[in-house]
């Protein structure tokens, strides 16, 4: 995952250009999936979303209820974990998680790593206050060190950890150190993505 992820339309763009490997699996809207972490920097707190993404949010705006899911991209051999919290009416936080391969495994985020079209990086990114109508976000931060793992990997499934540090940017280009810790997930596997994700 490189660094054009420091705005947010940038941090998201690998999610916009992924779909999923065609059908290997029915499960779409059906099982609800988590993926939550602890983390120190663009405003402290927790993360914790649990839920199916709905037919509804397939088909209109996915960032209007909780969910946690996930998807494997056969053009770059990626593994894609995603989920969303709404706090307002127009604005969520957004979390994407990014593994290069899809087998189980201990995989360390790489700041110099260079995303292409066919290649992808690991890395865990999270945008707070995310307006998908006006693409604007409260931070956008993205883990520079750390790892992720994969213990459990099926055609319907993913599990696994994560945990690092990094670094968050709001707006306006202030820049704060970001640590991420306790973090977990296991979701289902989607056979389609939404095409509305940004």
């Amino acid at each position: 995952m490189s660094y054009k992820r420091i705005g947010l339309v940038a941090a998201l763009a690998m999610l916009a250009a992924c779909g999923s490997d065609s059908g290997t699996n029915p499960i779409d809207t059906a099982i609800s999936g988590t993926v939550s972490f602890n983390y120190t920097g663009g405003g402290n707190g927790s993360f914790s979303a649990t839920g199916a993404i709905t037919a509804a949010a397939f088909a209109g705006n996915p960032y209007t209820t909780t969910w946690a899911a996930g998807f494997k991209e056969a053009s770059d051999n990626s593994t894609n974990i995603i989920a969303n919290i709404p706090r307002s009416s127009t604005t969520s936080d957004f979390v994407g998680i990014t593994v290069k391969g899809q087998a189980t495994g201990t995989f360390n985020v790489d700041v110099n790593c260079t995303e292409t079209a066919t290649s992808t990086c690991n890395g865990v990114l999270l945008a707070t206050s995310f307006n998908s109508t006006t693409d604007t976000f409260g931070t956008s931060c993205a883990l520079t060190s750390g790892s992720i793992t994969i213990s459990t990997l099926s055609s319907t499934s993913a599990v696994g950890s994560f945990s690092g540090s990094g670094t968050c940017v709001t707006p306006t280009g202030t820049i704060s150190a970001w640590t991420v810790t306790n973090g977990t997930f296991n979701v289902p596997l989607l056979a389609n993505v939404p095409a509305n994700l940004p």
